[in-house]
């Protein structure tokens, strides 16, 4: 049972609440990690344009130069015409224009740093070119003429600009050669589809792989510059790279990184920025991480949820199985408990109290019913005695009457004896205006008060509010006849008997009170013992333990008679009548 009642909780729980909490979980993190991975290409795209942009900076001199050349044909021609006539000699006139042009020219290649050289060569038969280190410069006699062959076996062939390592001298005396990047560009005229000339420029390698260095802040990243063919050109790395490449998947010493890569708008080349792939999605990876920890913490939740829940109704049930068990035997039941946690929890209490009203209210009932009949036959007991006591007493008051010829001690005790036998015989009402109860007691008092010869006082303490209060019959009579007869009878001193009546939020207190012998606390303890159990089937007409009875029969089993008492000082009986069951 324990099994089924946790996988019913388990697929109550889950279906509605766990599924679409998994699906929701799931499919945001989905979207989460494939925005943030767009956003994280996105931005590592925009950071390798940037890197390229600065680049290209550092050797745009040689695109400068073109647009120069391409956008004024005359500089061209002039060039051309002077270094075809150069070998000769140049006027004065035609250097200082030269001159001009070529300043122009080599104005920001002189502050570039990064490049070791540049030369300008156009189509003459002297072979003369410009050198950025040497001006007018011939092919015979300078010592860097390797790029010559390099612009020949290109010549003719369809790329424009293409580039190769080279280590060049450019002085004789230089021992050690300079490693140089060359960029070769194709010089055209206006209107020829032929190249008239070249432009080389020797760009520093190791100069750039610093510059690129310093643009790359995080250290775990490459910047690298590759040609159409693949070759490397720079690269940030101060140490040699050896890089295999698969797709967008590079690795670098056992290391794969992750390329994003941007064309070059100068040169045939591409700018790559490559990035640890332990590095690259490390946001959405670790939100796919939480998502997933949230999902299976969410998981055990519900599990643990489930099995509590399950747990709780399984002992709820058992404790039910139990109970009616219990109650079947005739053992004894669990007291129902006054506060309930939840809902289930109040209705399976109010089942086992309805279980428990229905089948034990009926032995109380049956109880409740003996002990009714069972005064109802002494009330009908008392009634037969008295019923023909009355009319010998109303004999008796008339013969009395007719041999004094007027009222007496004796016509006064008779009529006072027949009122009282007149009210205890009326069984039309069962509850009397409590001032018919005060009438009924003065009468008996009256008759006692003639056969002690007034050996006591009585003091009224009513308060005229609750003279309407209804009340049961014969409530104050036994109470009194009790203090005359146990209290107060026989007693040397001056007794009083006092009636006192208070109202209180929710209930009326009555008290008889003497100052009679009272009872030591043995007897009194056997008294209120008696109260408590009073012996029905025992005990007379008239008394505390009928009355107690009778008040527990009418208002519930918290009323009946309190009794208070010190020997030799007196007794208290205290009586309380419930406010929500008497009416005015």
């Amino acid at each position: 049972m324990r099994k089924r009642f946790f996988l019913h909780h388990l697929l109550l729980f889950m279906v509605p609440v766990m599924i679409p909490v998994l699906l929701l979980g799931i499919l945001s993190g989905y979207i989460m990690n494939r925005q943030v991975r767009q956003e994280i290409d996105l931005r590592n795209i925009e950071k390798v344009s940037s890197y390229a942009l600065k680049t290209e900076a550092l050797i745009s001199d040689l695109e400068q130069i073109n647009v120069s050349l391409s956008h004024n044909p005359t500089i061209t021609v002039r060039l051309k015409s002077v270094l075809s006539r150069s070998s000769k000699g140049i006027s004065g006139a035609d250097y200082e224009i030269v001159n001009a042009i070529i300043d122009l020219l080599y104005s920001s290649t002189n502050y570039n740093v990064n490049v070791a050289s540049l030369y300008v060569y156009l189509t003459n038969s002297s072979g003369q070119f410009i050198s950025s280190t040497n001006r007018f410069s011939s092919l015979s006699f300078f010592q860097d003429i390797d790029w010559y062959d390099s612009y020949l076996e290109h010549k003719d062939k369809p790329e424009l600009v293409w580039t190769e390592f080279r280590n060049i001298r450019p002085f004789s005396f230089q021992e050690d050669p300079i490693r140089v990047l060359t960029i070769y560009r194709k010089i055209f005229s206006s209107g020829k589809s032929d190249s008239d000339g070249v432009l080389v420029l020797n760009v520093h390698a190791q100069q750039i792989n610093r510059s690129l260095a310093d643009l790359v802040a995080n250290e775990r990243e490459l910047l690298l510059v590759a040609g159409s063919d693949g070759q490397l050109i720079f690269h940030s790395s101060k140490e040699p790279v050896k890089i295999v490449w698969d797709g967008n998947i590079a690795t670098v010493d056992g290391i794969q990184f992750r390329s994003y890569a941007v064309p070059s708008e100068l040169q045939p080349w591409e700018y790559h920025l490559l990035i640890p792939q332990s590095d690259v999605y490390v946001v959405p990876n670790v939100l796919s991480r939480l998502t997933l920890i949230l999902v299976l913490v969410t998981l055990l939740v519900g599990l643990m949820i489930s099995y509590y829940v399950a747990n709780r109704n399984y002992g709820e049930i058992r404790s039910i199985v139990e109970t009616i068990d219990n109650a079947k035997a005739g053992k004894d039941l669990p007291k129902l408990p006054s506060e309930h946690r939840d809902v289930y929890g109040f209705i399976v209490r109010n089942l086992i109290a309805s279980f428990l009203r229905n089948d034990y209210l009926s032995v109380q009932l049956s109880e409740r019913r003996y002990h009714m009949r069972t005064l109802e036959l002494l009330a009908l007991q008392s009634q037969l005695n008295p019923h023909f006591l009355f009319n010998t007493m109303e004999t008796i008051y008339w013969r009395t009457m007719a041999l004094t010829g007027k009222p007496n001690e004796a016509t006064s005790m008779i009529e006072n004896l027949s009122d009282i036998l007149r009210y205890a015989l009326d069984s039309e009402e069962s509850l009397v205006p409590f001032q018919e109860e005060v009438v009924i007691t003065r009468s008996y008092l009256d008759i006692q008060r003639f056969r002690y010869k007034d050996a006591f006082t009585v003091v009224w303490q009513i308060p005229s509010t609750v003279e309407h209060v209804r009340v049961m019959k014969l409530l104050l009579q036994p109470i009194v006849e009790n203090s005359i007869y146990h209290g107060i009878r026989g007693l040397e001193r001056p007794a009083q008997i006092t009636i006192q009546v208070k109202e209180r939020d929710s209930h009326i207190r009555i008290a008889v009170i003497d100052n009679g012998r009272g009872m030591d606390a043995i007897r009194l303890q056997q008294l209120r013992k008696e109260l408590k159990n009073p012996p029905v089937e025992k005990a007379n007409h008239i008394g505390l333990a009928n009355t107690s009875k009778r008040l527990q029969l009418q208002y519930g089993s918290a009323y009946g008679l309190q009794v208070h008492s010190h020997e030799g000082l007196g007794t208290c009986v205290v009586m309380r009548i419930p406010s929500t069951r008497y009416e005015k």
